[in-house]
Formats: C-alpha cells, sequence, structure tokens
C-alpha cells in the first residue's frame, strides 16, 4: 500500500466452510480514521463519517478525559468521544492517543442509526496500532461489527483483520500498482485445513467451529443427486409473493439448471392496441464448466382485441473469460414502442389506461431478428456490436374501453400515433441496421480471480460511443442514416457536501435521407405521476414532442443530493431522515431550439418515497410546473423485464 489511495493485494490463501470452489470474501480493507472524513461504505453513508481527530472535529464532538496508563514506557491517554449534536455524521465511545507522539493507539467507536447509518442498526469497530522503527504506528487489528433488528429479528456478525509483517520502505517499482488491485492466486482455495489451523492469527469461536466442522461434512454429500434433488424440493416451493410479485425461481442443482418464471403482475396486461393480453415468458438457464452460461428465453404473446400472436425467443451464451464474452440471437414477431427505449412501462401503461383513459403506449409490430457480440476489449473498455432486421408494420386501436365505461374518460384516448411528432401512422417497411457501442472507464480498478475479473472502482466518468447504420437496399431495408451519440456520466462525492451525479451526451444524425419513426433520436418524456429514470428523462415532457430525424443536439441530465445537510440542521424535521435535493434537465437542438426543466425534491419521505416539484420551459411556449413521485418498491415492480 502507498499513501494515499494506491494498493495491490495479493491473496495467496482463501477458505469458505462447505465451499471448497469458491475464493471468498479476501478484502484486507484499512479504515483510516487519520482522514477526516471516514468512508466506511457507500451503502451505509455515501458522505462519510467525520473522524474524532479531523481538522474541524471540535465542531462536531466533544472530549472527556478518562485516564491514562503506560505501556512500554509510553503514557497512552483515554478519551471519551461524544456527538455534540444528535444526528450529525459522528462516532460515539472511545480512542486511546499516545501522549507525545499524537498517535492513535487504539480506538472503539461505533455509530447508530441516529448518525445516518442505513440498513444497518448499529456498527461497532475497533483497531489497535502497533509502534515500528522511526515511531511510525502501523494498524495491527481491526474488527467490523455490524447489527441489525428487523421485523422482530436480530442478526449481527464481525470481519476481523490482523496486519503485521510492515516494510515501512519497501522500496515499489513502476509495475507494483496498476488496474488490477487485488489478485488471487490460482491455488489460492487449495490449502489443507491442517495448514489454516497452524497459522490462523484468530482463533475461530466456537459457531465459527461449528460451522465449519457442520458445513466441510456436508459439502460431498451437497455433491450427490439425492441430497440435491431434496434441497431443491424446499427451494422451489410457490409462495403467493413469488406468483404476483417477484416472480418464481425453480432450481436444478445436480443438473446446474434454473427456470425462472415472470410474475403473475407481468402477465397480463392492456392497451389499447391489442386490448386486453396474455404474456407467457420464462428464462431457462444452464450453468456449464468453465464459467459459462446459456440461457434460453421464450415468450409467448396473444392479443385478445387485435388477435394477434406473438411469439419470439431470445438465446444469449457466455462461454467464460476474463474478458466476459456474450453471444446473443433474438428472432420472432413482437409489439415494440415507436421509443425502443420503452419511456413507459407496461403496467403503468394498463393502470393509467383502463382507469384514467391515458393510452400513452404508441406500438407498432415486426417481425425481426437480430445478432450481437459484447466483449472487453482492455481494461476498462468494452465493445458491442451488432445487427438487426425488422419488417415494421403499423398497428392500429382495437379497444378503447375502461374501468368506468365509455362515457367522458373515454374521449381521451388518442390514435396510435406519435402525435407530438406526426400525426400519421407508420406504413409497412423494413429496417436493416448495424450498431457498435464502446463503454470505457478510465483509471478502472479491478478483482482478478483466475477464472474472471471484475470491475469495482475509477475516480473519472464513464464514457460511452453510440453510432447505429441504418443501411438501404439489403434485404429490401428502406432506411438510410447514421446516428451517433458520446456521453459522459458519473457520481460523485463531496463527503458532508452531499452528491453530485450527472449524465451528458451530444449526437446527432451525419445525414437522414430516410429515417423512419422508430428510427429517430428520441428523448425519454413523461406524462405519468410515478418519475421514471432519474438522469435520463425529461420528467413533464411529452413521450415524442422532442423527437429529431436530422441535426444534432446536447442533453444534461443533472442533480444534487444534500445528504441530509440541510435538514439535520431542522429540528424535529431531522428525526425524519428526509435528504433534500435538486437539479435540472436540459436538451438543446440546432439550431436553436431548447426544452429545460429545473426541479427541487425531497427524498427518504417515509424511507422509500421521493417527490419533486418541476418547472419546465420550451421555446416559444408557456412554462409549465408538475409534481413527480417515485418510490423504490412500486417502481422495481413497474419496470418492464
Amino acid at each position: 500500500m502507498q499513501p494515499p489511495d494506491r494498493q495491490h493485494v495479493r491473496v495467496l490463501s482463501t477458505r469458505v466452510s462447505g465451499a471448497s470452489d469458491s475464493y471468498g470474501l479476501a478484502d484486507p480493507r484499512v479504515i483510516s480514521f487519520y482522514e477526516n472524513l471516514v468512508d466506511i461504505s457507500t451503502a451505509l453513508n455515501p458522505g462519510g463519517y467525520v473522524s474524532p481527530v479531523a481538522d474541524n472535529a471540535f465542531r462536531y464532538y466533544r472530549f472527556r478525559y478518562r485516564g491514562a496508563f503506560f505501556e512500554d514506557g509510553r503514557q497512552i491517554t483515554r478519551i471519551e468521544v461524544i456527538p455534540k449534536r444528535a444526528f450529525d455524521p459522528v462516532f460515539q465511545g472511545f480512542i486511546q492517543i499516545v501522549d507525545g507522539e499524537w498517535a492513535i493507539h487504539s480506538l472503539e467507536l461505533y455509530i447508530g442509526k441516529d448518525a445516518q447509518l442505513a440498513l444497518l442498526d448499529k456498527l461497532v469497530i475497533t483497531q489497535l496500532y502497533m509502534p515500528l522503527q522511526g515511531g511510525v504506528w502501523m494498524l495491527q487489528n481491526q474488527s467490523i461489527i455490524p447489527s441489525v433488528r428487523k421485523f422482530g429479528f436480530q442478526a449481527g456478525g464481525y470481519f476481523s483483520a490482523v496486519f503485521s509483517q510492515y516494510t515501512i520502505e519497501p522500496g515499489f517499482h513502476k509495475k507494483t500498482f496498476g488496474r488490477v488491485i487485488m489478485r488471487y492466486d490460482t491455488a489460492s482455495n487449495r490449502r489443507p485445513r491442517q495448514w489454516w489451523d497452524s497459522i490462523r492469527p484468530v482463533p475461530l469461536l466456537p459457531d465459527e467451529l461449528r460451522d465449519f466442522r457442520r458445513k466441510d461434512s456436508l459439502e460431498r454429500l451437497r455433491k450427490e443427486p439425492a441430497y440435491l434433488d431434496s434441497l431443491d424440493s424446499i427451494r422451489n416451493r410457490v409462495t403467493p409473493a413469488s406468483i404476483f410479485l417477484t416472480g418464481q425461481t425453480f432450481f436444478k442443482r445436480s443438473k446446474n439448471l434454473t427456470i425462472q418464471t415472470a410474475p403473475l403482475i407481468k402477465y397480463a396486461g392492456f392497451n389499447t392496441v391489442e386490448g386486453a393480453y396474455l404474456r407467457l415468458t420464462g428464462t431457462i438457464n444452464r450453468e456449464m464448466p468453465g464459467n459459462r452460461t446459456l440461457s434460453f428465453t421464450p415468450s409467448l404473446r396473444y392479443g385478445f382485441g387485435n388477435r394477434q400472436f406473438n411469439p419470439y425467443v431470445n438465446t444469449t451464451f457466455r462461454p467464460g473469460g476474463k474478458s466476459k464474452p456474450r453471444w446473443t440471437m433474438t428472432a420472432g414477431r413482437n409489439v415494440f414502442q415507436f421509443n425502443g427505449a420503452n419511456p413507459i412501462s407496461q403496467l403503468a401503461n394498463t393502470s393509467n389506461t383502463l382507469l384514467f383513459g391515458n393510452n400513452h403506449m404508441k406500438l407498432y409490430q415486426a417481425v425481426y431478428a437480430s445478432f450481437s457480440h459484447a466483449r472487453e476489449i482492455a481494461p476498462g473498455l468494452s465493445l458491442t456490436a451488432g445487427v438487426r432486421y425488422q419488417d415494421r408494420s403499423p398497428l392500429e386501436n382495437t379497444d378503447t374501453s375502461t374501468f368506468w365505461g365509455r362515457n367522458s374518460v373515454n374521449r381521451r384516448f388518442t390514435l396510435n400515433r406519435a402525435a407530438d411528432w406526426s400525426p400519421y401512422n407508420i406504413t409497412r417497411h423494413q429496417a436493416l441496421q448495424a450498431s457498435l457501442s464502446l463503454r470505457f472507464r478510465p483509471g478502472a480498478q479491478f478483482i482478478e480471480f483466475p477464472d474472471r475479473r471484475e470491475e469495482i472502482s475509477s475516480g473519472y466518468p464513464v464514457i460511452s460511443f453510440d453510432y447505429i447504420r441504418g443501411i438501404r437496399g439489403v434485404l429490401s431495408s428502406d432506411v438510410h442514416y447514421d446516428r451517433w451519440k458520446l456521453a459522459v456520466s458519473d457520481d460523485v462525492a463531496f463527503g458532508r457536501a452531499g452528491r453530485f451525479r450527472y449524465n451528458a451526451y451530444v449526437g446527432g444524425f451525419g445525414f437522414s435521407r430516410q429515417v423512419q419513426l422508430p428510427d429517430l433520436q428520441h428523448f425519454n418524456g413523461n406524462q405519468i405521476l410515478s418519475a421514471q429514470t432519474y438522469l435520463n428523462t425529461f420528467q413533464l415532457a411529452p413521450y415524442y414532442a422532442l423527437s429529431q430525424d436530422r441535426g444534432s443536439f446536447a442533453v444534461l441530465h443533472l442533480q444534487h443530493e444534500l445528504l441530509g445537510a440541510v435538514t439535520n440542521r431542522i429540528p424535529l424535521v431531522r428525526r425524519l431522515d428526509l435528504q433534500l435535493l435538486g437539479g435540472a434537465n436540459i436538451l438543446y437542438r440546432s439550431p436553436s431550439d431548447r426544452y429545460a426543466e429545473v426541479f427541487i425534491g425531497m427524498d427518504k419521505i417515509l424511507k422509500t418515497i421521493r417527490l419533486d416539484w418541476i418547472w419546465s420551459w420550451e421555446q416559444n411556449r408557456p412554462a409549465t410546473t408538475g409534481i413527480r413521485f417515485g418510490i423504490q418498491v412500486v417502481n422495481a415492480i413497474l419496470a418492464d423485464d
């Protein structure tokens, strides 16, 4: 390790109870209290926690002398750490300081729910340092002890690390630090149990001993088909929640086979083109040696209003390897939204159509086939290339009924047109398209296993480039254009000042001699109360009002989350753990067309709800205002597969 942020870990040996082929978690992460903000986990608190020895610690803490003791001739002062205010992101507990050297000797600190701790109820951190030559104190032991209580159940655990054999001046060479910050040796999980028992720095607790003995003795049994079948029979039990909301996964472990079905809530729906429709789908996934997988997803869809049967299938093969190659083939017949990004989900459209007469989803039908290949071609750089053919046909409304009968609500129905773009429906045509996508993350870092490589972090934004070419004349294709987009996105933490997220992109048409409605550059709009994907949607724009078939464009989506920096200073309000945020969505199209939204919102209402007030304006049109709300669980349920 080389301060402040360079490290390389080589995992020589690892052991997982009951899973000798696994590599487990071997992350000797050091939590440094010498930093002003202690970064434990973005999931627990993205803004970090103020250290008791930070430059501005006296703004957040009171300290109380609790005595002293001597160790090897050094005086160690014991200090109690007390938060000045509730709800600040701070620690409580005790810290021991080496008198005269001002180094941390040891500490036992904890954070709780009042300190903006997410997911957990309490997190305890203990550390013990040891002196080395030259007056340097280095971490010797570190333990992290999380605990949580939910629905009457209490759970806890601990993560313990022991550090030794330090080299203060190691003499790193240029190749010591690179993209791979942790590498597992090929034989890292092949050490015998006796070897581990001889070198283990921390004795196993009685519960851990029982866990190892039980799981190790069962591992061989678990590979027997009879045992796997009995285990599968338990896990394959169908519940009301799996039937209606989450879907069901059926396991056949002896064959390395899983079958996933969609929930009943996504089996059926309604739109004015198909009327009531029924959709049956599921995924068969087979795992093979060498980290290879084969997935097969057949789907059957029938519209009772237009009496159309649409079968289609998707097949994906992952041959394994560190470059993560993937081959995907799809074919069949299906209905598609004019905007291929699917700006409104099937469930959201069903409820809005039947309840309020708002048939926002606009569809066409196509017989199609596609093929694509994706892989990592260099560290942090991935490529996806593909080709797709569609024989497209127009569709019209066949059923305009609602739950309320044929009354004033029914008069709100619109024709199956992207009316904000064109009053006419498409005519039957063919489209052959070739596509190329590149994704690059400068400075990406990885954990390298013997059979794969996982990207984990980078201090730089993600850069992507997409190019689509409409090919005329081949297979009677009627489209002729090229379209490109260059995007940059990132999530930047500013400590206690909050978190800033953005998604910016520019693009346009190189030429556009023949562009059909599904091939336009669409920008996601939203005409329902439920907020759609943040940082990729204009929340008040009609679905097709911003689409274009020529010229260039520039888009900026941004938002800043204050993470309690304001609400935690307001009495009573801070107990609700609310978070303020604000941002903007801006579109500029050549030659001088502009659309913009500015919003301010409140997140974490009742822990899960976000509410935004939005003001939008477009050139030569009056400004409009509106609200959008998002509920994490509801959004997950409404999302299409």
